[in-house]
Formats: structure tokens, C-alpha cells, sequence
């Protein structure tokens, strides 16, 4: 399970800046997206592309981020996959 500040690491801080600016008013009273993303991507803390967002990133976390679920699907599919028709 991901948290929801690993998740906006991993989409990009600026992007949920931009998600927040657009739909945000929509949903809530409040007339923008939190002053602290500004404050952050001003910083150039972007999440995994920049190497720091709500946390700091090496690049070996951000690999074993992203290819950790899909070594894991691969196995589930692996296990749950109908046998292969026998040969003839």
C-alpha cells in the first residue's frame, strides 16, 4: 500500500499542484491548492524526477519502486494463469 505522500512523489509534486489548481475549486471552498506545494516546487523538490518531494530519493529506491509491482504482478499472473493446451 502507498501513502499518499509516496504517491504524490511519484506523479510529481508539480503535478499534483496542477491537479489541485484545477479541480480542487470544484470540490472545496478554499481558493487554491496548498501554499506549501508552491513552497515546495519553488524548491525544486518535484518527487522522484528531481530526487526529493515529500521525501529524498536515490536512484536505487525509485528503480525498486517501480519494478517491484511489476515483478509482482508477473508472479500472480504466473500463478493464476490456465494451463497451457498439452502439445499435438
Amino acid at each position: 500500500m502507498i501513502g499518499a505522500f509516496t504517491m504524490s512523489d511519484l506523479s510529481g509534486v508539480d503535478v499534483l499542484r496542477d491537479v489541485h489548481s484545477n479541480i480542487h475549486p470544484h470540490l472545496d471552498h478554499r481558493p487554491g491548492p496548498s501554499p506549501l506545494l508552491d513552497k515546495i516546487i519553488a524548491e525544486g523538490k518535484l518527487g522522484v524526477k528531481s530526487g526529493e518531494g515529500f521525501y529524498r530519493w536515490s536512484p536505487e529506491q525509485v528503480n525498486e519502486m517501480f519494478s517491484t509491482p511489476g515483478e509482482e504482478l508477473i508472479w500472480w499472473m504466473r500463478q493464476n494463469s490456465p494451463a497451457p493446451p498439452p502439445p499435438s
